[in-house]
């Protein structure tokens, strides 16, 4: 699900009758510090795809990521309450959110590779967005009004649209339709990050994936913001449930969004281009990411390690945290009036629902200023890390241009704004205790509203395991090369070619950045499938029938979350901190 296989243009250096070659590469937000105002001054200024670009162009680049990130808010805060609604067991359910972490699995790094290799007219990004974005609408819509369908079709057998076969048909039918809208947007999500980075020069890259970070985050409040709202009563037009007005609000904005950018932002040719000497196809698509996971830098490993155990709690927080807080609503409810009928109980829920997206809200509110003001704290490398990130001179060494002056001006005032001893590593080390505290809090916690709270101070560690393990991962690369790397036009170079050499036979992207970064969306992915699993078996011992108040299954499926944010926090300690060597 959250971010993979991202590509980027590489750079020769500058020979004669040399043009700039494609290949599977990529470039992360990478940490603000870390010296790329200084590869940005000392930039191949020769190669017209290297020209900056300006902050409206970037805002344009990456606006579709704005829709995505709707679209996932969509899933996270409502899709449990909804699929719970046509009558779905909460340990079904669990198995359901397997679809998400599967296909980020296997179709972020398939489509990064295959839309890397495309030489369509249209572009090489364009068709998967375009593809990824009809299924996810298509599959989105007909979720939202899988009941009505269902029971349309049943009703032309003579069926009961209430009766136990349309809600079994019903609930068959989400099952299919979520695995077909995560495949749709996984694949648009793998090529609209491949496309920012096609498309915007190296030396912002950094840039660009901020501005990725700040139009997701504006885009999940916006999102909660509606999902506090009781949409039926205020579009009753779009639909008559949360779900289906949320869809259609969703659909509009995913379409639009990645239509400005698609429409606004021209790709380069690729069409004439020639292809790669290796026909690529599904079985060495995935051959080349068996090789390159070989082949991996030990930092990197120990990375890949911390996300692996980090994101068994990440898992049910995001996709429960919802459900969690609404049962604290609902507790007294039930409690008083026990025997609902379930027209009640549903009106009930969606009350809940509507409760704990606020909460979601509060987290988007607190992540979206913590990516402004976290990297801001984080200490400077030392002067050397610079100079051994770009293999040139000091800072002082600038060009004495009215920007070297403003640059070097900035970064000064900046560095007072930071915390003396607060590395990347600490932060992130940090960030997975207050993700455990948080976690293991929840089997206290018996009001909707310090729920909320917890939710909102969750905003942090969110926020930095969104970005620390990225520049962990983009550092590391850039320092293995940066000893051979000796001068100015080799730095986009370094920071991209494997981390190890390769048999000439085995090249065709092997251990490149970007098949790295496809790799770490599996670590991603993998263990929220294993913890839905297990996720399912809690459900299935602790659970309570739906309308009994007080089922604190889910707070235990939390607790377990937050164990496993204690054990990443373990595996952080001994990660090296690049800045300090």
């Amino acid at each position: 699900m959250l971010d993979a296989d991202v590509r980027v243009r590489r750079t020769p250096p500058v020979a004669p009758d040399t043009t700039a070659e494609l290949g599977y590469e990529a470039e992360p937000l990478i940490a603000e510090e870390w010296g790329n105002e200084t590869a940005s001054v000392i930039s191949d200024r020769n190669d017209p795809g290297q020209v900056s670009k300006s902050i409206w162009y970037l805002f344009i680049l990456t606006f579709g990521m704005g829709g995505l990130q709707v679209i996932w808010s969509v899933q996270h805060a409502n899709g449990s309450p909804y699929l719970l609604s046509l009558g779905m067991s909460k340990a079904l359910l669990a198995w359901v959110w397997v679809a998400g972490p599967l296909t980020g699995t296997v179709v972020q790094p398939y489509i990064g590779i295959r839309s890397d290799n495309c030489r369509s007219r249209w572009g090489r990004r364009k068709p998967f967005i375009a593809i990824g974005g009809a299924t996810t609408v298509v599959c989105l819509l007909a979720l939202a009004w899988v009941r009505e369908l269902t029971g349309s079709v049943f009703s032309l057998f003579g069926a009961d649209q209430k009766s136990d076969a349309v809600k079994s048909a019903s609930i068959i039918g989400a099952i299919t339709l979520m695995y077909c809208h995560d495949f749709g947007i996984n694949t648009a999500q793998a090529a609209m990050r491949a496309y920012i980075v096609d498309n915007a020069p190296w030396h912002q890259q950094k840039s660009a994936n901020a501005w990725a970070s700040r139009v997701s985050e504006a885009a999940s409040i916006l999102t909660y913001a509606f999902g506090y709202m009781n949409l039926p009563v205020i579009f009753p037009i779009l639909g008559r449930t949360q779900f289906q007005v949320i869809s259609v609000i969703g659909s509009f904005c995913l379409i639009g969004s990645l239509l400005v950018s698609c429409v606004f932002i021209k790709e380069d040719r690729t069409y004439d281009r020639p292809r790669t000497a290796t026909k690529l196809n599904t079985l060495n698509s995935f051959g080349m990411i068996w090789k390159s996971a070989r082949h991996l830098p030990p930092q990197v490993k120990k990375v890949f390690a911390i996300q692996f155990t980090s994101w068994f709690g990440w898992f049910p927080f995001l996709f429960y945290i919802t459900t969690y807080i609404g049962q604290l609503y609902v507790n007294p409810i039930f409690d008083k009036h026990p025997g609902l009928s379930n027209g009640e109980i549903n009106k009930t829920w969606a009350d809940a629902t509507r409760i704990a997206t606020s909460a979601y809200f509060l987290n988007a509110v607190v992540a979206f200023v913590g990516s402004l003001v976290l990297p801001l704290l984080v200490v400077a490398p030392p002067q050397k890390a610079l100079e051994a990130l770009t293999n040139d001179s000091s800072l002082e060494s600038l060009p004495t241009s009215s920007y070297g002056t403003f640059l070097q001006s900035s970064l000064r005032v900046l560095g007072k704004l930071r915390v003396q001893g607060l590395t990347l590593r600490r932060l992130w080390l940090l960030s997975h205790f207050l993700f455990a505290g948080c976690m293991f809090s929840t089997v206290f916690i018996s009001s909707p509203g310090t729920a909320a709270i917890m939710t909102a101070i969750m905003g942090i560690p969110w926020m930095v395991t969104s970005w620390a393990p990225y520049a962990f991962i983009a550092t590391e690369l850039a320092q293995h090369n940066s000893r051979s790397t000796t001068s100015r036009d080799s730095i986009e170079e370094g920071i991209r070619r494997p981390s190890r050499p390769y048999d000439k036979d085995d090249m065709n992207g092997i251990g490149e950045a970007g098949v790295v970064l496809g790799l770490h969306n599996v670590f991603i992915s993998f263990p929220q499938m294993v913890s839905s699993l297990l996720s399912s078996v809690i459900f299935k011992a602790l659970q309570k029938p739906r309308g009994e108040p007080f089922d604190n299954s889910v707070a235990w499926v939390m607790t377990f979350g937050g164990c496993a944010a204690l054990l990443a926090g373990f595996l952080t300690m001994p990660l090296q901190d690049q800045a300090a060597e």
